[in-house]
């Protein structure tokens, strides 16, 4: 059994070996740890090696103890509040994710939340989607939602809304996202969550505005709460000023972080 010093050698070793490329010479640990995130974005799902989630696991929980921010004590206004935090950082019951496939994004070196959250969460996370999706094959389609447990994440839940790409913002796709953001209520309420967030700042491959889909989002979770009286509270996050400067305007939503 080779031996390693260093765990991020032990963890490129096992990857490069899976799909029996090279490692390069002379790497720094910041190189070596963008390899393994390249890797892990590509990776197809099937066999986990043990070693290789056990020395994951070991850096990611560590990680997300030093970063994470708890929102269990949060007081909200009216069901919303506002934060500019990492939403991969936010320890909460559930975190929503748009998505467009069912396994995630698998193209390295796209700052997008799929490869995040699967980056911070771990490769199980990417797994139970695959799983997911082989029990589920031909149910599952745009403006529906599922749920993976969060893994090394802060969150307790990943909740991935499944979205098309929009070409043009009519009532045929605002259906597609209020029916997707209707599913993953529903998915709260049976796993009787109270407290989840949703990113507002919206991945550009989706082609909508996110003044537009903030709006599609408090409309849809603000007449879900008021149609089944459940007690529920909704944590918006945004990544810039525009955004933030837009929910605070338009509706009165607090920053809390």
């Amino acid at each position: 059994m080779k031996k390693f010093d260093n765990p991020l050698d032990e963890m490129l070793y096992i990857l490069s070996k899976e799909c029996e490329q090279p490692i390069p010479n002379n790497l720094t640990d910041y190189d070596k740890r963008y390899l393994i995130n390249m890797l892990m974005v590509i990776r197809t799902p099937g066999y986990l090696d043990e070693r290789f989630l056990e020395l994951q696991d070991e850096i990611l929980k560590k990680e997300s103890n030093e970063k994470c921010y708890d929102f269990s004590l949060v007081k909200f206004k009216k069901h919303f509040a506002l934060t500019r935090r990492d939403i991969t950082d936010l320890k909460i019951d559930a975190i929503c994710c748009e998505t467009m496939s069912i396994v995630g994004n698998m193209i390295p070196n796209i700052k997008c939340l799929d490869n995040q959250i699967l980056l911070k969460g771990g490769l199980q996370i990417r797994e139970e989607c695959n799983k997911f999706n082989d029990e589920n094959k031909f149910i599952v389609k745009y403006g529906s939602a599922f749920c993976v447990s969060g893994y090394n994440l802060p969150a307790n839940n990943v909740i991935k809304l499944i979205l098309p790409h929009i070409d043009l913002c009519n009532q045929y796709y605002i259906d597609k996202i209020s029916n997707a953001i209707v599913s993953a209520l529903d998915i709260i309420r049976a796993k009787k969550i109270n407290k989840f967030a949703i990113n507002i700042s919206i991945d550009k491959r989706f082609n909508i505005s996110n003044e537009i889909y903030s709006y599609i989002v408090v409309f849809v979770v603000s007449k879900y709460i008021k149609e089944h009286k459940y007690k529920l509270n909704c944590l918006l996050v945004v990544d810039n000023d525009e955004d933030e400067n837009m929910l605070k305007s338009k509706y009165k939503i607090k920053n809390v972080f």
